[in-house]
């Protein structure tokens, strides 16, 4: 099989994969005059597909720091888990635990990888997203199990996952629902960093525990998940002010389920 420096040559295929105009413009991880036939031999097959545009401030700071190092031109999962940290640091924790837990083995350079890169407040969290319910998918991951991904990285840190959301004062979290009424189109109207409006339906006949998301021009966006909005609903009904703001837009280009996963929102508690 030809090599990725075969057709990228330089020092280091990454490097040359972020210094390439290729990834500047169109984000692909090959050169342009590789054939697709080429580029699709190997996992990714165009960095497009892996998310090139959210990777790139990741991968030049895993450059500056040395942490592409220890991986060789054989490690194919290296692209996706550089969305995986790229996600991560966004606040789209379900599709960052998502491709991290596709990681074949965890060796020294995976896991330094991620605790480098990936503040340890954001691994926390996803960790208690997965462990309180949030992703919708069985314990444990594709390749290696995930209580054994969450351990290395976290250590000792996990026990803090079972009173997490009593105890953080911030955290990150997927708005669901967003696929059905007009939420779609309410959705293109807003951009990273707006603040949005969270709303107590003590009254909805489905979960009186329910936490609607809106705009600031009152539009419809979702809900909070169930299992957190059982946690946070009987606190807001106390005087609990939780601010809210979007963090992250998935863009549907990177072939990821965009209707179960578009939406990210940085919340603050504010007793």
């Amino acid at each position: 099989m030809m090599s990725i420096t075969n057709i990228i040559p330089g020092e280091h295929p990454w490097r040359t994969m972020l210094d390439a105009s290729a990834v500047l413009t169109t984000g692909t991880i090959f050169r342009e005059d590789a054939s697709t036939d080429e580029s699709r031999q190997f996992q990714g097959g165009y960095i497009r597909e892996i998310g090139g545009n959210i990777m790139r401030d990741v991968i030049q700071e895993a450059l500056a720091k040395g942490l592409l190092d220890g991986f060789g031109e054989d490690d194919y999962h290296l692209g996706t888990m550089l969305r995986g940290i790229a996600f991560l640091r966004k606040g789209a924790l379900a599709p960052g635990t998502n491709d991290l837990a596709g990681i074949p083995k965890w060796r020294h350079q995976e896991i330094r990888l991620v605790k480098e890169l990936v503040p340890p407040d954001i691994l926390l969290n996803a960790f208690a997203e997965e462990y309180h319910h949030s992703f919708h998918r069985p314990y444990g991951g594709k390749h290696v199990p995930q209580g054994f991904m969450w351990g290395v990285l976290l250590g000792e840190q996990m026990i803090d996952v079972y009173d997490y959301y009593e105890n953080v004062k911030g955290f990150y979290a997927r708005v669901v629902g967003t696929r059905y009424d007009d939420r779609p189109e309410n959705l293109k109207t807003l951009h990273v960093g707006d603040e949005v409006y969270l709303l107590r339906e003590k009254e909805n006949p489905n979960d009186p525990d329910a936490i609607r998301v809106v705009s600031i021009e009152g539009k419809d966006l979702g809900y909070l998940r169930r299992t957190l909005a059982e946690m946070l609903a009987p606190r807001i009904d106390k005087g609990l002010h939780i601010s809210a703001h979007v963090s992250f837009i998935m863009d549907c280009s990177l072939g990821i389920d965009c209707p179960d996963h578009w939406l990210y929102l940085r919340l603050r508690l504010q007793p």
